[in-house]
């Protein structure tokens, strides 16, 4: 019997047919997309293009496994996943460019968007970096985390500051306060916390261990949960506690 006449005997018979993909999905990769063209199995044949990109031993042929991928998710009206293949073939493309512009082989390939923008910070290629957010559309906000983080990972402070102070970098100080602690620097904190917006400054200020400034701020704001927020904060300041608690029947007595 022909083959053709085989696969379009076989399709009478699921079972068999099931036990056939299942031999092509390891040992033949032609045939198999031949059962996919035949069944109109675009999402199927995409997945198997997938598959075969990943593959390190055929990776001279990886872009060609991605476009043909977008092409099959196209026929099968799948546009977003289409476009996903695009996007990645994209980056991919970018990191093959960038590591002979920078002489930095296999240092960029097979990284995310977000691996390659953040190896972009720690090599202090800037400038690249901009470039790269622009032509992929990060968002603004993810950009802007990840600046600050690199800055305060490499422990530039004098830059996180000069940061926060340009147009794209004074957006959330709360943000600031947040690596500037998860880096046990209470010091650098202390220059954004008078930044933060009203309605996170009891929060945030508690946050820093600055409970009576916490406190008074709260108290100002008329705000009592915002201070038996403080209150469960320093526990072990019976004096402050006290204070607050003052402040607490102070408030609830205006009522």
């Amino acid at each position: 019997m022909a083959l053709g006449d085989f696969k379009m005997t076989i399709r009478s018979f699921p079972i068999a047919q099931a036990l056939y993909v299942k031999y092509c999905k390891k040992h033949n990769a032609q045939a198999l997309n031949e059962i996919y063209i035949q069944e109109d199995d675009f999402g199927a044949q995409a997945e198997m293009f997938i598959m075969q990109s990943m593959d390190d031993e055929k990776s001279h042929m990886r872009d060609s496994f991605l476009s043909s991928a977008a092409e099959a998710y196209r026929k099968g009206r799948k546009d977003l996943y289409a476009s996903m293949c695009e996007e990645t073939l994209k980056l991919f493309r970018y990191q093959r460019e960038i590591e002979d512009t920078l002489n930095a082989k296999n240092q960029f390939q097979r990284k995310s968007l977000h691996e390659t923008f953040k190896l972009l910070l720690e090599r202090k290629e800037y400038k690249l970096a901009e470039k790269f957010k622009n032509d992929f559309k990060m968002s603004d906000k993810r950009y802007f985390l990840l600046k600050i983080q690199h800055w305060a990972e490499i422990g530039d402070w004098i830059e996180l500051e000069k940061f926060s102070k340009s147009k794209k970098g004074n957006t959330n100080y709360a943000a600031y306060v947040d690596v500037c602690l998860q880096h046990e620097k209470k010091s650098e904190a202390l220059k954004y916390l008078p930044k933060v917006t009203e309605l996170s400054k009891i929060k945030y200020y508690a946050k820093a261990g600055c409970y009576e400034e916490a406190a008074n701020i709260a108290f100002a704001q008329k705000d009592v949960q915002g201070l038996q927020y403080v209150q469960s904060k320093c526990l072990g300041r019976p004096t402050l506690s006290e204070v607050i608690s003052g402040m607490i029947a102070q408030l609830e007595n205006k009522r």
